[in-house]
């Protein structure tokens, strides 16, 4: 029964950053890199200090209303520490179907975790929805066009648009000097760390998404080195137009634009990040 605790807390705890302050590893440096997003977010959007001022008060308000729920949840503690205790016993007994009165209380328990997080996300999106209608349509036009960075990409204006071409292009035409032998060898490694890249730049990606990219970009970098010069000039522009209209967001991946507020300003880090814009 040991790990019933740490389940019930992925469970419990299975919501965005925006939505319980929860403690992980490293707590302090995720702590400045959530900063530092926010700032961008904030920086994109060019708010005035009445708006600073409104939001604060807003995110002041997540936090009061993350604060009551973390102790809703402790109320119940024992209730789903128990639900859950049953069913591991009975799974580690190796039962294939689990008893009436257990499958039970895991369903009332798992039904009142599901409660708790639908009423909390729908307080905060409350919250975002009347920060989004403080905003004027260009800022909700910002908000609609941020992507999250840490160093802040200017691309048509806007802070936030990783749309260069640059990282794939080099990316390309390293991969073309690599000799054979340091290819083949380096290349999952390559792969890691540009998918990397592309998973910190678009975190909105499901995985289904980043592992068919990764199998485009892999067919690519083989392609491309079977390329002589000639070609691999000609084409190369086609290239990287094809492997970025790749990443481009289907409608229904798109967050709106409160989603996006309740994440950046409406979490446990923007109420400092606020503070220090108000001056």
């Amino acid at each position: 029964m040991k790990n019933v605790f740490l389940i019930v807390c992925l469970v419990i705890l299975s919501l965005p950053c925006t939505t319980f302050s929860e403690e992980r590893p490293y707590q302090d440096l995720q702590n400045i890199v959530e900063r530092i997003q926010i700032s961008n977010f904030i920086n994109a959007i060019s708010l005035s200090q009445e708006q600073l001022e409104f939001i604060l008060e807003k995110a002041q308000e997540a936090r009061n209303i993350r604060r009551s729920t973390e102790k809703e949840v402790k109320a119940y503690y024992e209730d789903f520490f128990e639900a859950y205790s049953m069913l591991e016993e009975e799974v580690e007994e190796g039962r294939v179907v689990v008893t009436k009165g257990t499958t039970k209380d895991f369903h009332r328990s798992k039904e009142k975790i599901d409660d708790i997080k639908y009423r909390l996300e729908k307080k905060l999106m409350i919250l975002a929805l009347d920060i989004k209608n403080y905003l004027g349509e260009h800022q909700i036009y910002a908000v609609n066009g941020f992507t999250p960075c840490l160093i802040p990409q200017l691309q048509d204006g806007r802070v936030g648009q990783a749309g260069s071409s640059k990282p794939i292009a080099d990316l390309l035409d390293k991969v073309r000097t690599l000799p054979e032998s340091v290819y083949a060898k380096r290349k999952p490694f390559i792969l890691d760390r540009f998918m990397l890249r592309i998973e910190k730049m678009l975190p909105f990606l499901s995985q289904d998404e980043l592992e068919s990219y990764r199998k485009k970009l892999d067919g690519t970098l083989d392609r491309i080195r079977s390329m002589d010069d000639v070609d691999f000039s000609v084409q190369k522009e086609d290239i990287i137009r094809d492997l970025k209209a790749s990443l481009k967001l289907r409608p229904h991946k798109e967050q709106s634009p409160e989603e996006k507020i309740k994440r950046f300003l409406l979490s446990e880090q923007s109420i400092e990040v606020l503070k220090k814009k108000m001056g």
